[in-house]
């Protein structure tokens, strides 16, 4: 494990997780349960601000209501007074009606400001007309035509004049059954700045009763001046409702009719005056809740270490006995007794483990010395055997030729044996030395850029005077001309060779053994296919270990050592590439040698060519 990922795991570790896993569960709780108690109590308040809404909004409209029937009585026994009546029909002065309308006033009533007493046929007007604005006639003009058409009192909603706010109240007066004429007192809407003050003590300093008529665009403050409409009326009465104010927010509004009138009284309060205090609650919650939060992440991280530290020790131990320091202890103070029973395991471990290891080390540099001394031994014995072999194969060749004096054709014969099996016998020596020099690890590769198509030529004719005469059709498919490969020209060589003479080995004379070449995007692959007696699937695998053949009895047709095949995928995969086969019994056999693929080698064209006859020809 290198220092990079020695720290990696240090900061990923149980001594650190722990106190941020802690941490994590101790934010979710806390957490959590702020935001259920915010819930809540965010829930508690608004159901009690509602309710005090309505409550305040039903005693100040039954508090209004109260003054404006005791008026419309007034007015109603003003109209059946008898004076009025004669007024009306006989006439009278304007001193003893305004009089009359004096009496039924109350001293103190300051938003008076002008009456009028006229008959429906208008001969008789007695009143103060000037007094009101044009606006006050027109709205007095659509009130008494109400209060004649429905014989009953009529209100005028709100309207603005100047500064100011006015409504007309007018009450018929009834003669016999029949509207005669009537009574009709224009007054302002007061200030009534103890009535805002105590609304803003019953609710909040943010609270806000304002007046509004059925139908009208107009809206009264409680200091009797016209506003800006604040927002569209809810359709609920009586009810308060939440609705979206730009600019302002949620707001909630209960409105109700006051008795007798076509007014509304809209008493409303933000949401944001609503939630002030579960907001200041969340806040001191959260504040509380990070403390604990700090002082559990503070006790989480020195109970961490506690716990972790001795497991640390633990692993720092193995980290080192892993990379080879077999006299590492673990001596651990702390951590309980489940932590101090690993540990004298652990140390139990690397005691074994140090002295199976030096067993296993003075065992490996025997089995060094052991292998050394054997490819000494092949080496020299290769050497032993090369010479004597040579020598017969020298004198056999001077005895064939005729030079020890003349041989009988059955001598020829039996002279071209002994020479075949001395061959015979210098490929397997050879196959012996190749297979220890790979199996030791003693194989130089000298990889360079190999062009497939001259590889073959020079292969192919090294075999096909012995596929001739075995009766063995050979055919070497077209190579792609960007067919070059990356590796040892010889080694390539002797694959190909070792791989062709197995296709020739077990072919059948009359048999085809045939060549082909496929370039792929990052490989090229040279297939050898034969239609001999082909392999089982059990022995696919089997056929590429040392010392195997697919016929091992004692009556076998085909000799060897079964060396060739091992030393065929050792050398190829020391050069980057796989020898694989497929192959089915009686159908043949196709091993495919594939090697990375290089760059195409550069052609230059000499002047002259002086190639030998061989080098210019195609495979074919």
């Amino acid at each position: 494990m290198t220092r990079q990922d020695q720290s990696w795991a240090t900061a990923w570790s149980l001594e650190y997780r722990l106190p941020i896993l802690i941490s994590v569960l101790l934010a979710c709780a806390v957490g959590g349960l702020s935001l259920a108690a915010y819930r809540e109590v965010r829930a508690t308040t608004i159901d009690r601000a509602t309710d005090v809404l309505e409550r305040v909004q039903h005693e100040l409209v039954a508090g209004g209501a109260r003054p404006n029937i005791a008026r419309v009585q007034a007015l109603r026994a003003l109209a059946n007074d008898d004076a009025i009546v004669r007024a009306l029909a006989s006439g009278a002065t304007a001193a003893e009606v305004e009089k009359r309308f004096a009496a039924s006033r109350e001293s103190h009533d300051t938003t008076f400001v002008a009456f009028q007493l006229a008959s429906t046929d208008g001969r008789r007007t007695y009143g103060t007309a000037s007094g009101w604005s044009a606006t006050d006639s027109a709205q007095l003009a659509a009130t008494l035509a109400g209060a004649v058409r429905n014989e009953s009192d009529q209100r005028s909603p709100f309207y603005a004049v100047g500064e100011q706010v006015h409504a007309w109240l007018a009450v018929p007066v009834v003669v016999k059954g029949r509207v005669v004429g009537t009574v009709a007192e224009l007054a302002r809407v007061g200030d009534n700045y103890g009535a805002d003050a105590v609304i803003r003590a019953l609710v909040d300093d943010d609270a806000r009763m304002l007046f509004t008529s059925r139908g009208s665009a107009e809206w009264v403050s409680f200091r009797g001046r016209p506003v800006a409409a604040p927002f569209a009326l809810p359709a609920v009465h009586d009810k308060a409702v939440r609705i979206d104010v730009p600019g302002r927010g949620g707001v909630y509004v209960v409105q109700s009719l006051i008795p007798t009138t076509p007014w509304l009284a809209v008493l409303s309060q933000s949401e944001r005056s609503i939630l002030a205090k579960p907001h200041d609650f969340l806040r001191r919650l959260l504040v509380a809740g990070l403390i604990v939060l700090a002082v559990a992440t503070v006790g989480a991280w020195f109970l961490g270490r506690l716990v972790t530290r001795p497991l640390r020790e633990v692993t720092e131990a193995a980290s080192d006995l892993a990379q080879g320091d077999y006299t590492r202890r673990v001596d651990v103070h702390g951590g309980g007794r489940e932590v101090g029973r690993l540990a004298s395991m652990f140390n139990a471990m690397a005691a074994a483990t140090g002295d199976a290891h030096a067993i296993l080390a003075e065992r490996n540099a025997e089995l060094q010395r052991a292998n050394a001394a054997k490819a000494q031994f092949l080496a020299m014995m290769s050497h032993e055997l090369r010479t004597p072999l040579n020598a017969i194969g020298g004198f056999t060749e001077l005895m064939e030729l005729g030079l020890r004096g003349p041989v009988t054709p059955e001598q020829v014969e039996d002279l071209g044996r002994i020479r075949r099996n001395k061959d015979l016998l210098v490929a397997i020596i050879t196959d012996i030395l190749d297979f220890s020099r790979t199996d030791a690890g003693a194989l130089t590769v000298e990889m360079e850029p190999v062009a497939v198509a001259p590889l073959l030529t020079d292969v192919v004719d090294s075999v096909r005077n012995q596929m001739a005469a075995k009766g063995v059709q050979l055919e070497v498919r077209p190579v792609p001309a960007d067919a070059v490969v990356r590796g040892d020209r010889k080694k390539i060589a002797q694959v190909l060779l070792n791989l062709l003479s197995n296709a020739m080995k077990f072919t059948e004379p009359g048999g085809e053994v045939d060549i082909l070449t496929v370039v792929d995007e990052g490989a090229v692959r040279i297939d050898v296919r034969d239609t001999g007696s082909g392999i089982s699937t059990a022995q696919l695998e089997t056929i590429f270990e040392p010392f195997v053949q697919v016929d091992a009895s004692l009556t076998r047709r085909a000799g060897g050592t079964g060396l060739g095949l091992a030393i065929a995928r050792q050398l190829t995969r020391a050069m980057g590439g796989t020898v694989t086969v497929r192959s089915q019994l009686g159908a043949g056999s196709t091993f495919s040698l594939t090697l990375p693929r290089a760059e195409l080698l550069p052609v230059i064209s000499p002047p002259e060519d002086r190639r030998t006859p061989r080098e210019a020809s195609q495979v074919v």
